[in-house]
């Protein structure tokens, strides 16, 4: 039943637009979530956990967005901050570093299963790219699924990071417009061939 909040907290906080990620300090998001969250809690019987002490905060906060422990240093420097906006603070610097997006990388690798095919003469940078870039700008996920599903183009332009790695795995003619649905439904439901 925990795994429900977590999942329906991580998915609101993930579907903000880049603009609303960046502006999270507005107590109207938080109030927003926190709604949400003890509508679920009370729907499912749950009580409330109290709120955590800042080290146990911190702790949380650093691996659920970057994957690792705070260092001496960070705690530090977080402690000094302001005590009204410092959990606000420190979302909103790790939300928007390169180790979100190194961290939310992995989980989405896993997926999406970027790899080197046919003997490697089909990279993954481009797609690798476009995975990471779509983190960075904290893409909305309807958007980032459209523009893997709709993918076409010239497979080994760069920037066109959905369909390098498609071309390989559906063993299409280099150079043929490609769908990257058929990549999605091949892994999930063997309609294309795998190498």
């Amino acid at each position: 039943m925990c795994k429900c909040v977590v999942s329906l907290f991580l998915s609101l906080m993930l579907s903000l637009s880049a603009q609303d990620k960046n502006s999270l300090i507005d107590k109207s998001y938080s109030t927003k979530i926190d709604k949400i969250v003890l509508y679920v809690v009370k729907k499912l019987k749950l009580r409330p956990n109290k709120n955590s002490i800042d080290k146990v905060f911190l702790r949380r906060i650093y691996l659920d967005t970057i994957g690792r422990i705070p260092t001496y240093y960070e705690y530090t420097k977080f402690i000094k901050m302001s005590p009204a906006t410092r959990r606000s603070q420190i979302i909103d610097q790790l939300l928007n570093s390169e180790a979100y997006v190194s961290h939310n990388f992995n989980y989405w690798a896993d997926i999406l299963r970027p790899r080197s095919v046919e003997g490697g003469l089909t990279s993954p940078e481009n797609y690798i790219a476009y995975i990471k870039e779509s983190l960075r700008t904290n893409k909305p996920y309807n958007q980032f699924m459209h523009e893997m599903l709709t993918a076409k183009g010239e497979v080994f332009k760069p920037g066109n990071g959905t369909t390098v790695l498609l071309h390989a795995r559906c063993r299409h003619a280099a150079g043929q417009p490609v769908k990257y649905h058929e990549n999605i439904l091949g892994d999930k439901y063997g309609m294309c061939p795998m190498p």
